[in-house]
């Protein structure tokens, strides 16, 4: 079996996986309201209720990605609601969860894209910054419209001077094929502490 079999194949397992976890997790909300409906004074519940609707949150982004991350052809999507729910999920890694402040600005726009490449590239490009997260870490994250399409940009500030093992683009370039490195021009900055990347995202 090839790995792109391989990878189809877990992506639909994992799916039906979620969509499956939606069951139970409903049966338990559904029980949580009635002991929260008998036992009126019991405060508890409304923490287990907040902590059930978290899981369902994630559960419902990881599906909105996965679905993505598996079509072929190019998907019109709101690339606000796509960036949205990405770094949303990207709460499930402990390095982003707990070591980082987070500033996210995201303008809406419409994109034609092939939505597997652009996740890919953009779930390397973080994965490979938080390696390199240390001490006291901020993380700035927006886009800008420009012409037919928008420009993403990631900029991290970490607590001490980033490792001289940096090396942004030849990470890309060993990963990433270059049919998508083209189609999503990036550029990176590296200045003591600091991380500036730049994504050129354009439609159609």
């Amino acid at each position: 079996m090839s790995n792109e079999t391989k990878y189809i194949k877990y992506g639909k397992l994992l799916s039906g996986l979620i969509h499956n976890l939606n069951t139970p997790l409903m049966g338990l909300s559904g029980r949580v309201e009635l002991l929260q409906m008998k036992f009126e004074d019991e405060k508890s519940f409304n923490q287990i209720n907040t902590q059930l609707d978290k899981i369902n949150a994630m559960l419902s982004t990881a599906a909105y990605l996965l679905d993505k991350d598996q079509t072929e052809q190019d998907l019109e999507i709101d690339f606000k609601v796509f960036i949205e729910k990405y770094f949303n999920f990207l709460t499930t890694d402990m390095r982003y969860k707990h070591q980082t402040e987070k500033e996210l600005n995201f303008e809406s726009c419409n994109i034609i894209t092939n939505v597997s490449d652009l996740l890919n590239i953009i779930h390397n490009t973080v994965d490979y910054l938080l390696q390199f997260i240390e001490g006291d870490t901020t993380i700035s994250v927006s886009n800008i419209l420009i012409e037919n399409g928008t420009e993403l940009t990631i900029n991290i500030q970490t607590g001490v001077e980033i490792s001289p093992d940096f090396d942004y683009e030849k990470y890309l370039n060993d990963i990433m094929d270059d049919s998508v490195l083209k189609k999503y021009p990036v550029t990176c900055l590296k200045d003591g502490n600091k991380v500036n990347v730049k994504m050129i995202i354009l439609s159609g």
